[in-house]
């Protein structure tokens, strides 16, 4: 039996067979498997950037900020003020500010699925 095969048709025929056998070995989360909670995301840094990331973060929807951190007072109190004009169901934040050690303390005590940091540069 000597039948030849193309180097089109062994090629194709070898993709396919990659892509599936790539595909069943995927994980579910890989499927879009539903949530069973809105990710939890803690910030370090609120001024100007931050402030931003919180609004852009919690207007998308499926994530919950549980807590931030910041050690200017200002940016504290307008981060607070962002998160209740944003008019959506959202508990207040636990606030860390106690220094510049703080974000250390947020990181140890809150269940965090992610943290987006923007301090400045200096």
């Amino acid at each position: 039996m000597n039948k030849t095969i193309s180097r089109k048709s062994f090629l194709t025929h070898s993709a396919a067979f990659s892509a599936g056998a790539v595909t069943l070995g995927m994980p579910q989360i890989l499927y879009g498997s539903s949530r069973k909670r809105d990710l939890r995301i803690g910030f370090i840094g609120t001024g100007l950037r931050g402030r931003n990331h919180v609004k852009n973060i919690l207007l998308y929807g499926g994530v919950h900020c549980p807590a931030f951190c910041d050690i200017d007072p200002d940016a504290v109190t307008k981060t607070k003020e962002l998160i209740a004009s944003l008019e959506i169901d959202h508990p207040e934040p636990k606030v860390y500010s106690e220094g510049p050690t703080a974000y250390q303390e947020m990181l140890q005590k809150e269940d965090l699925d992610g943290v987006i940091i923007a301090t400045n540069w200096s």
